[in-house]
């Protein structure tokens, strides 16, 4: 295995990378929908947004693993930002950079990998898009520009992202080690604890401004009965499906959280969240109970129970108010309707 070097700009991009706010951050809808297109368009099993650090590879999205990070010797992005254009493996097996490497004579089974490169604004290359397969493939040319123009919408969101997104400003005063233990493992969502400092954080700094809010509260019910039946994988896996429909139908400006046992919240802040809040309720009740997830080629039933509440400037007073919508204990002010 041919380990990659590094860029001769590392510092500077190392820099760079770390001051755009996205490394160990919870998954966004704005992005998982981008490696979902891949996946879908080039008709691969693994697609991936890959930022690559000093010692690392950490995945801001990725569908058909459930992995987080690689260490960076045995990336293939890592040899995709020296080279800083697109990169095409058609069989790692035959190829010398890597046909010994434990991504391709292990886990995940690399055989087939093409990454786009990924751009900063100052032209820093901080990490790729990339598809995967684990058979030798080819891309045509129209093939070739899809996964190009990806990138490109994927380097627009990177350095232009929505201005309304109070994730971004709160990243921005966070600690880069608080910001792990703010993060669902299971989900990859916000947790109870990133999702309180957050909404927090967003009541603190509109106090003079305050808009009215809405929270969606979303319970997937029968976990205990399904870990006896199937075991706590399947149940795991569920609630990782679920709670990745909810973040992929969320707006930039919302917010989604696991906040345990199969518990999800939303805070929506779109357009107006006393209508939409409740229309998205319906919606996604209808969509997720009519829609099994699939495991190993077989169908599991689910449906979900949502609560939603509006929250007016002058009852926005702190966090744990707003997360009354999950939380046992109910709030002595706002609206409810159950579904």
């Amino acid at each position: 295995m041919i380990q990659p070097p590094l860029p001769a700009d590392e510092a500077h991009r190392l820099q760079t990378l770390r001051s755009l706010n996205l490394l160990d951050t919870p998954v966004e809808g704005r992005f998982e929908r981008i490696t979902q297109l891949a996946q879908t368009l080039l008709d691969m099993p693994i697609a991936a947004i890959s930022l690559v650090e000093s010692d690392r590879q950490w995945f801001k999205s990725i569908q058909g693993l459930s992995a987080t990070e690689t260490s960076r010797e045995v990336a293939f992005c890592a040899h995709t930002i020296v080279d800083r254009q697109p990169q095409i493996i058609h069989d790692a097996r035959e190829n010398e950079r890597y046909h010994d490497n434990p991504l391709v004579t292990g886990e995940p089974g690399i055989v087939f990998y093409a990454g786009q490169p990924l751009y900063a604004q100052d032209g820093s290359c901080v990490g790729s898009l990339c598809v995967i397969d684990r058979q030798p493939r080819n891309l045509d040319d129209r093939q070739v520009d899809i996964l190009k123009r990806l990138g490109e919408l994927t380097e627009r969101e990177i350095n232009h992202p929505p201005e309304d997104l109070s994730m971004s400003a709160f990243v921005d005063r966070m600690e880069q080690r608080l910001l792990a233990t703010f993060t669902d493992p299971l989900t990859r969502l916000w947790n109870h604890i990133g999702i309180s400092a957050l909404l927090q954080d967003i009541l603190t700094r509109s106090q003079d401004d305050p808009k009215t809010i809405g929270m969606l509260g979303i319970t997937i019910p029968g976990l205990a009965s399904m870990a006896e039946e199937r075991g706590q994988d399947t149940v795991d896996q569920v609630v990782r499906e679920v709670g990745r429909r909810i973040n992929a139908t969320a707006w930039p400006a919302d917010v989604v959280a696991h906040v345990g046992d199969g518990r999800f919240v939303m805070a929506v802040r779109s357009g107006e969240p006393d209508h939409q809040v409740v229309r998205f309720a319906d919606q996604l009740k209808a969509h997720i109970d009519h829609l099994p997830v699939t495991l190993e080629e077989q169908p599991i039933p689910v449906s979900i129970e949502t609560q939603t509440r509006i929250f007016l400037p002058t009852q926005l007073t702190t966090a744990p108010i707003l997360l009354s919508v999950v939380d046992p204990a109910p709030p002595q002010s706002g609206m409810t309707c159950v579904a």
